[in-house]
């Protein structure tokens, strides 16, 4: 049995679940990939905000990491403000990452807790 069914039947190895695991695996197939595409939607829509300078730069990414827009504001448009505009923005931009990072985190152990039990369930099924 692989670590990756072990994690999710909660690290139970005996021979009988492996072969009920393969019997239900059809039956769960679809459904698990309906719950993998709607995850991908879920951290696609779901943004966070990471700021610098009290605010002044504000980028917003996805949970998946894709960046998806840049808040400078106006006072730190003059030349002489370049290089720290550019630390401002990239402090803002690890902030986001660290935002999303946590919240994508918390999102895919929900998501796998909701395979567990749809293969506990199937198990089950399969068995009985």
């Amino acid at each position: 049995m692989s670590d990756f069914l072990k994690s999710i039947l909660g690290g139970v190895d005996e021979p009988g679940v492996q072969v009920h695991a393969i019997k239900a695996g059809p039956e769960i197939g679809a459904r698990m990939q309906e719950l993998h595409e709607a995850l991908d939607r879920e951290l696609s829509a779901t943004e966070v905000t990471g700021e610098a300078g009290g605010g002044m730069v504000r980028i917003r990414l996805s949970l998946d990491g894709t960046p998806k827009g840049v808040e400078v504001s106006p006072e730190l448009y003059a030349a002489e403000m370049r290089e720290p505009l550019e630390d401002l923005i990239l402090a803002a931009l690890q902030n986001a990452q660290s935002k999303s990072d946590a919240e994508s985190g918390r999102i895919r152990s929900a998501h796998m807790e909701k395979v567990g039990r749809l293969m506990a369930g199937a198990l089950e099924k399969a068995a009985g």
